[in-house]
């Protein structure tokens, strides 16, 4: 583990348990901004971390500068995965709860299509306080390491429920089309007994 990383993750008070986690980590550097009370922690990992480690990380940030307005942790993963940034979603949720008030209506909102980050509004009130929180959802993602913008798509529900249909419909027509070709006609088999 970087040596720099270490006096952090003590500052941080991590639990030692957790250190393992952080053994290819490196503290790249703290920017401090003292006339505005801000500081930038800069960490690098080759994997991008658990989603309780991001929030364990995220809930004691204030320890490095306790009397700062603002302390961020912004992360640069060598190895990104976005079924990992899926993950991070609920607790993204939590930073803008004030913006959307109830949370659980929206913890199935993202997702992934043609392997981007999307928001998905089904009716005109959740594109609209989703549309409210889209760019501090969008500064916080890349502070974990997403570089793409998330976008927020409309979809009426009946849509939704529409193109679920049409996928299951395809499904059941290909098995069926699978099962015709595995199928040997019945005069085959009556020549083989």
């Amino acid at each position: 583990m970087d040596g720099k990383m270490k006096i952090l993750l003590d500052r941080l008070e991590i639990e030692k348990d957790h250190y393992n986690y952080f053994t290819k980590a490196r503290l790249l550097k703290i920017k401090v901004k003292s006339s505005i009370k801000e500081c930038y922690i800069y960490i690098k990992n080759e994997d991008m971390f658990d989603p309780s480690l991001i929030m364990e990380l995220d809930m004691k940030k204030e320890l490095i500068a306790p009397n700062f307005n603002k302390v961020e942790i912004i992360y640069q993963f060598v190895n990104k995965n976005n079924e990992v940034y899926l993950s991070y979603f609920p607790s993204v949720l939590e930073h803008v709860k004030d913006k959307l008030r109830v949370l659980e209506i929206y913890k199935d909102k993202l997702s992934l299509e043609n392997n981007k980050l999307v928001l998905i509004a089904n009716n005109k009130v959740e594109e609209a306080k989703l549309g409210n929180a889209l760019e501090e959802i969008n500064h916080i993602y890349h502070n974990l390491g997403y570089t793409e913008e998330i976008s927020l798509l409309y979809r009426e529900e009946h849509l939704v429920l529409d193109e679920i249909k049409k996928s299951l419909d395809d499904s059941l027509a290909n098995a069926a089309e699978l099962k015709k070709e595995k199928t040997p006609p019945t005069e085959e088999v009556k020549k083989r007994f």
